[in-house]
């Protein structure tokens, strides 16, 4: 590939990078782009030259930071068009900046004077810098992208006992914007994603987290495999509006004090990142983590990332202990495994003692329901006569029915528990009378 003409490694490099845009909604995977970065310095050349074309700056990996750098320091204006920057990996390994001279370590060291940190602070940074810390170096190019407005950072927690650069940096970024906005106030900075490293043995604590988003300009907050929710500052307040966990391993006995740190939610996606799922009072915890939201939340997303193997059937217990939104007032969007609104038999049929209605919020617009199984289509056939009645907004249910293995005597086949295309059909026509649309989705 290295003897590709640089017209053709730019445009299968815009192709790889389109078909990353228009990737399936929710679905994680490794970026393409970064794995073909990483191929050789050409493809890496080509990759950062298609990213500067839509705004977006990635360092891949430690090593390429004190070059993103040292082309900002020689040229500034380099730096303003980036809306994005994309940090692969933040570890704690000593980078090589050997190539660097003493006037590029100076115009580092004028940088983090210039942005007003402490004295002590200054000093330990640029020893750091020098030494080729990855937190050190990373800081001092994200003080140079005064335009962004997301950062995305791979990271991990810190061996050592006390917060590194990133804590220093980002604490005097969000001192001045309670004050007078400047060139290192990062005041347009409105969407932060931290995600674990998958460095074996690399772990992601909340402690480790909350350096992003103190800059009050962060208003969305992604979270990729946090493990650990308690953090040194208990009375910590965040005022992020959206919160996204995702492959979260945190226990749910653990999240209604860590939710308490965001009193202003309006979005909130919880995605269980365990295979092993014994959890069986998780939908308690959950209303306990959310109860101070009823005012404010508009949109939750609560998934198990392991709900459709077919040998788990969670949360068995009695009708009463199933999540209740009624109190919700704002809620309008709501996506929920099925187990979470509907009690299961030992069986794995899905059963209904009340109305399943009676659990869900007036102000409802749009339900999907994963993992359904049998009795889940059957129980919402049974209440459609209620819906206009209680649900004035309501305009759209998605239900996600698992595959199921069956024997007739001859042949092993796959069935759908509690899907009929009839049943779906007739479903779907019916509410679609009083203005709601209705999708199945079936899982091969």
């Amino acid at each position: 590939m290295d003897n590709l003409s640089t017209d053709l490694r730019v445009e299968i490099t815009e192709w790889i990078a389109s078909e990353e845009r228009t990737s399936i909604r929710g679905v994680s995977r490794p970026s393409s782009l970064l794995q073909l970065a990483q191929c050789s310095r050409i493809w890496n050349q080509v990759v950062q030259h298609v990213l500067s074309r839509s705004h977006t700056l990635v360092q891949i990996g430690q090593n390429t930071g004190p070059a993103i750098l040292k082309r900002f320091i020689a040229h500034p204006e380099h730096a303003k068009p980036i809306k994005k920057f994309r940090c692969t990996d933040i570890g704690f390994n000593p980078i090589d900046m050997s190539r660097y001279s003493q006037e590029h370590f100076l115009a580092c060291e004028a940088v983090i004077h210039a942005m007003g940190v402490p004295a002590e602070d200054a000093i330990f940074w640029t020893s750091a810098l020098r030494l080729g810390e990855c937190d050190a170096v990373t800081c001092v190019i994200l003080s140079f992208l005064q335009n962004i407005e997301e950062l995305d950072v791979t990271t991990q927690d810190s061996p050592f006992p006390l917060g590194q650069y990133t804590d220093v940096f980002l604490q005097r970024v969000a001192q001045l914007q309670r004050q007078e906005p400047s060139r290192f106030s990062l005041q347009h900075l409105n969407n932060v994603a931290v995600r674990c490293s998958t460095e074996p043995g690399t772990s992601l604590g909340f402690d480790a987290v909350m350096p992003y988003i103190l800059p009050s300009s962060v208003t969305n907050l992604t979270v990729d495999g946090l493990t650990d929710s308690r953090g040194t500052a208990q009375d910590f307040v965040c005022m992020v509006k959206s919160l996204k966990l995702l492959k979260c391993k945190v226990g749910s006995a653990l999240l209604p004090e860590f939710l308490g740190h965001f009193p202003a939610l309006e979005v909130f996606h919880y995605e269980h990142g365990k295979r092993t799922f014994t959890d069986y009072v998780f939908g308690r915890y959950l209303m306990a983590s959310i109860s101070h939201l009823k005012q404010s939340l508009r949109e939750l997303v609560v998934l198990n990332r392991f709900q459709w193997s077919p040998s788990l059937h969670l949360f068995r217990g009695p009708p009463s202990q199933m999540a209740n939104f009624t109190e919700y007032q704002s809620l309008q969007n709501l996506v929920v495994f099925a187990s979470l609104l509907f009690n299961s038999s030992s069986n794995g049929r899905i059963i209904q003692v009340d109305n399943v209605l009676q659990l869900l919020p007036r102000s409802l617009q749009r339900l999907e329901v994963r993992g359904c199984r049998d009795g889940v289509l059957q129980h919402l056939t049974d209440v459609i006569g209620d819906i206009p009645h209680i649900f004035p907004s309501w305009r759209e249910i998605i239900l996600e029915f698992l595959p199921m293995p069956a024997y007739d005597g001859k042949d092993i086949f796959t069935k759908y528990d509690g899907y009929t295309e009839e049943m779906g059909n007739s479903f779907r026509n019916e509410l679609k009378q009083i203005g709601i649309d209705v999708s199945f989705n079936l899982i091969q």
